[in-house]
Order: structure tokens, then C-alpha cells, then sequence
């Protein structure tokens, strides 16, 4: 995703094929990204609803249930020619909370959330993983 920043946490290294490089933690990275792209205020742009229903393991017709469209009105979300409004958001992010395990202060996550203009996610990591970076 080109507004995932890595800080640090990855290696480039020479292959025969040419320049390649690797994460350290993929599986952590996966989880830090999941809860950074729900909590930050941001909207979820469109790669990052394809990134969080792929990481669900959800198909586009049971993510579209969950949230109460057709599978169709969710796939233009996800191509971007329809906007995510912002209930689906909102739900998306409960979703994505609970799937965490995190105990999800409803109102507060709420309140914090909304349409505050697209942003950056820088990741860095730490000894304790992956962490969203000030």
C-alpha cells in the first residue's frame, strides 16, 4: 500500500533476480497495520478496505453482509468508484477490532474516528513488534 511507510523492520538484499527484500515479523506487521488502519482518523481508502477483507479472510459478499450492501455496492467501494460511506466505515472498524480481540470502547473509537483527510501510516519496529510510529 503506497501510504504504508516501514521506518525499519526489513532488509534489502541482492537475489539473482535482482534487488529483494524481506520483513521481519510479517504476521505482526499484518496485525499492527489491521489495528492502525481502524484507529487512526483517516477513512479507509479503497486498498486499505481490500487489505483489511483480505486479512479478515472474508470474501466481498460476506464482508457486503456484515455490513449490510450487495456485494456489488462493496466492490466499488474497494475499486474506489464509489465512495465508503461512512456507517460502512464505522462498522468496518468495529469489525476489524473485534477480529483483534481488542475490548472495544464503542463510543470512544467512535468519537475518535472520521473524515479527517488521508494520512501516512508509518510502521516502526520494536522489540515489543510492530508499532505505529509518532
Amino acid at each position: 500500500m503506497p501510504d504504508v511507510w516501514l521506518l525499519n523492520g526489513f532488509k534489502w538484499r541482492e537475489t539473482s533476480s535482482g534487488p529483494a527484500f524481506s520483513i521481519s515479523d510479517w504476521d505482526g506487521l499484518h496485525l499492527a497495520m489491521a489495528r492502525a488502519l481502524v484507529t487512526r482518523p483517516s477513512p479507509i481508502s479503497p486498498r486499505a478496505l481490500r487489505f483489511l477483507r483480505g486479512w479478515m479472510a472474508l470474501g466481498q459478499a460476506g464482508l457486503a453482509a456484515l455490513l449490510g450492501t450487495t456485494e456489488q455496492t462493496f466492490a466499488r467501494w474497494e475499486k474506489g468508484t464509489t465512495q465508503f460511506s461512512p456507517p460502512a466505515q464505522r462498522l468496518m472498524r468495529l469489525l476489524v477490532l473485534e477480529q483483534l480481540g481488542d475490548a472495544v470502547p464503542v463510543r470512544a473509537t467512535l468519537a475518535r474516528v472520521g473524515d479527517q483527510g488521508e494520512q501516512p501510516l508509518r510502521l516502526r519496529r520494536t522489540s515489543r513488534g510492530w508499532r505505529v510510529a509518532a
